[in-house]
């Protein structure tokens, strides 16, 4: 059960993506942005995109995690096309993946201290798809910037629990 609303859940991630990575171009993509600090919507994009790669394709070959060992694929960065193919290859691996069992985290301190943390698969995923909704509300203040113009979804680049508030707010409201 909880394996199916991860995989949703992760499916209306990778929708918002597809939402902003279908309209632009692939300059538009790649600029660096002042509202970032000279980073580009595509490299926010880039980084949400590869936790998922690594946290499936590490799960795939070995039972220890580590972000730190990111592929850093400048394509995804720069060909919003690069990044929908990603999307497309991480939902079928997501399908095929075994959900069950242990994992060790692993992770460099800023000393140069490797720890490794116990961890499962669902944990892991429920962090990367939160950390993608982290990105993704860096992204939306992009777009907005950028693409003033654009209507973008209300729950694009908030987190559950947020929009869970908002409503009970909202309800409180109008009761």
């Amino acid at each position: 059960m909880t394996h199916n609303l991860l995989i949703e859940a992760t499916k209306a991630i990778f929708e918002d993506g597809r939402f902003y990575l279908t309209k632009m171009t692939s300059a538009e993509y790649a600029r660096p942005l002042d509202v970032f600090s000279g980073s580009s919507l595509g490299q926010h994009t880039r980084h949400w995109i590869e936790f998922f790669q690594c946290l499936l394709g590490q799960k795939c070959n070995e039972e220890i995690i580590c972000y730190d060992k990111r592929e850093r694929n400048l394509a995804l960065e720069n060909d919003p096309n690069q990044a929908i193919q990603a999307l497309d290859a991480i939902e079928k691996l997501l399908s095929q993946a075994e959900i069950e069992g242990n994992l060790l985290l692993e992770s460099e301190m800023t000393d140069g201290t490797t720890v490794l943390l116990p961890t499962s698969f669902i944990r892991e995923l429920w962090f990367v798809i939160e950390h993608a909704v982290h990105h993704l509300a860096l992204i939306k203040v992009g777009l907005k910037t950028e693409f003033p113009d654009w209507l973008i979804p209300k729950h694009f680049g908030v987190a559950n629990s947020t929009l869970r508030h908002q409503n009970q707010v909202i309800g409180s409201i109008k009761n």
